[in-house]
């Protein structure tokens, strides 16, 4: 067995093995190779056994491994009503069958390829503002609320739509949404699916998969980074799709400037990046202590937040901006140079490194075409991971993610089966599943309480999408899904005005009352409750932050915005030390 200690997501544990694909250790003696060791959480000393997730994918897809697989499954529990349900989940899935039920298969597509700051989305767009009818469907709701704000500046009315919040504009045909939204029962003349490389996202990539697909519009534009480019002519080729490809080229060039030593380094137009919303209020109140007035942008923060803090940095209010990835869809920015102040993410319970793809998205909002001659990119860690990645040519993507079938759950039907399953299902080299983790912890957390609801119902409120991690969240969305069976009005959200986490807690709280009170038809009112949480949420991001710098959990003594653990160096010796003496 390889000694090795790894601390990335890009393995696969026996655990997770066993439990997701009901695989024993008999079975993964016969298939699968000796396991590495890895560590589950960044820097912990706890091994366990784990295989590379390619590797796994590439056992799972050879025949023997499917057939005996299939086969051994024949003794367990419900087998014969699960052997049932995977062939209709199989089935329902289908490439063809999600085309099926397009009302108009005589669709144009045009596709625009090209990389971050190529001016791809802005060649589309000037198409889709001469529209009568259309929809831009975009990756979040910040880069839909700008689509919208730009449209309607330049005298194109334009309607917004996002899970969050509605806003109709009289005498206006095209709409702004969010791709989780889209309106499949409408026809368009024009529509725009923007960041098209998504469709590969094991997360959302389902959106892609069934906006492109099922989207009744007589021309289509759909915008996607070059490593896409093959996986969507294959997909369009697959459905005998008719269409045209334009490339672009990077309007401004891009170069790597190499390590960003200190803070005190930071120049007008710094963009700094962080993945967590802890990392990012740290770096800004660093940043602030020094004088340097600072916007930010994570997403926790309420759109109507994350558009004032916009604002601020591209009027000039503030020098800086210190965000999370999510600049790095299309939002734009007045940005000169990028600097990655971490490398390593954390994603489905552990820690992995930034994918070529993702630090290529980020980096390239380096530069905007008309205000910087060029963009520059610089990390305060790992340069040469940075470096590396910028450098290398294109790999291209190669899996589509399929969305779960919900027509085929129908009443009386048993949604933990179906959903196990969907989990389970052996897939070959060019598709992947639609994570249904998040509903199926929903739907544990509601216990006895599911057995009430009728099955539509229930999974409608399962796929409510918040913070499954947040305790607080979690009773409240229960609170709702039971006031929702009882007949009564769902409840309100409590907590401080006083403190930035407890202000975003209630306004997810109140996201997740307007999404069920939309998907449920109730009247949901609270618009200015909500808007007056954003008020508080902005005059706390504006005054002090002294209250987010990073410092020792045992001494107190404050940390570098590069040091990733909650205890300093001396803090961690004294530990180590006490372990060792015991």
């Amino acid at each position: 067995m390889t000694e090795t200690k790894q601390r990335f997501n890009e393995y696969m544990t026996k655990r997770e093995l066993k439990r997701r694909f009901l695989i024993n250790d008999k079975f993964i003696g016969r298939f699968f190779p000796a396991p590495v060791k890895i560590s589950t959480a960044k820097n912990s000393d706890k091994l366990r056994d784990a295989w590379p997730v390619s590797v796994v994918e590439e056992i799972m897809q050879r025949k023997k491994f499917q057939h005996d697989h299939y086969s051994t499954r024949g003794s367990e529990p419900n087998a014969k009503k699960r052997k049932t349900v995977r062939k209709a989940l199989i089935r329902a899935s289908s490439i063809n069958t999600l085309f099926e039920s397009v009302p108009n298969a005589g669709r144009n597509f045009v596709l625009h390829i090209g990389p971050t700051n190529s001016g791809k989305t802005y060649h589309a767009l000037k198409r889709f503002a001469k529209a009568e009818t259309g929809i831009y469907l975009a990756p979040l709701r910040l880069l839909a609320l700008e689509i919208f704000d730009t449209l309607n500046y330049n005298g194109v009315f334009c309607s917004l739509l996002t899970g969050e919040e509605r806003e109709d504009v009289p005498f206006a045909k095209v709409l702004s949404s969010t791709i989780e939204t889209c309106c499949f029962d409408s026809h368009y003349d024009v529509a725009v699916i923007d960041e098209c490389q998504l469709i590969a996202d094991e997360r959302r990539g389902q959106h892609w998969t069934k906006a492109i697909l099922q989207l009744n519009a007589d021309e289509i534009h759909l915008c996607l980074a070059p490593e896409a480019a093959d996986l969507i002519i294959s997909l369009l080729n697959s459905i005998n799709a008719s269409y045209t490809v334009n490339y672009y080229e990077r309007l401004a060039p891009l170069k790597f400037s190499g390590i960003f030593k200190s803070l005190a380094d930071i120049q007008q137009g710094d963009a700094l990046i962080a993945f967590s919303r802890k990392k990012v209020l740290a770096i800004a109140a660093a940043l602030e202590d020094m004088g340097v007035k600072t916007s930010v942008i994570y997403g926790w923060l309420p759109p109507a937040a994350r558009r004032e803090e916009i604002r601020r940095f591209n009027s000039g209010e503030s020098t800086v901006v210190v965000a999370t990835d999510a600049i790095g869809m299309g939002v734009s920015l007045p940005i000169k140079r990028i600097i990655f102040c971490e490398t390593d993410k954390w994603d489905y319970g552990a820690y992995r490194p930034l994918s070529i793809y993702e630090i290529r998205q980020i980096a390239g909002r380096a530069g905007r075409y008309g205000k910087f001659d060029a963009g520059e990119v610089l990390s305060m860690t790992r340069p040469e991971h940075i470096q590396s990645a910028l450098a290398k040519g294109i790999v291209p993507l190669k899996r589509i993610t399929l969305p779960f079938p919900q027509e085929v759950i129908t009443g009386g039907a048993d949604l933990k089966i179906y959903l196990e399953e969907w989990e389970r299902l052996l897939l070959d080299k060019t598709f992947r599943r639609e994570r249904m983790t998040e509903a199926l912890i929903l739907l544990k957390f509601l216990k006895n309480d599911a057995a009430a609801f009728a099955t539509e119902d229930l999974f409608k409120l399962i796929r409510c999408p918040f913070n499954t991690s947040d305790p607080q969240l979690m009773s409240y969305w229960r609170s709702c899904c039971l006031a929702i069976n009882n007949g009564e009005s769902l409840p309100l959200p409590e907590g401080r005005s006083d403190n930035l986490t407890d202000c975003e807690v209630q306004y997810r709280a109140y996201e997740i009352r307007y999404r069920l009170a939309n998907t449920f038809g109730f009247f949901d009112d609270f618009l200015a409750e909500r808007q007056r949480l954003c008020i508080i949420i902005n005059n706390l991001l504006i005054g002090d932050k002294t209250m987010f710098i990073a410092r020792c959990k045992e001494c107190g003594k404050r940390l570098p915005v590069t040091h990733s653990e909650t205890l300093c160096n001396d803090c961690l010796i004294k530990e180590a030390n006490k372990k060792a003496a015991l």
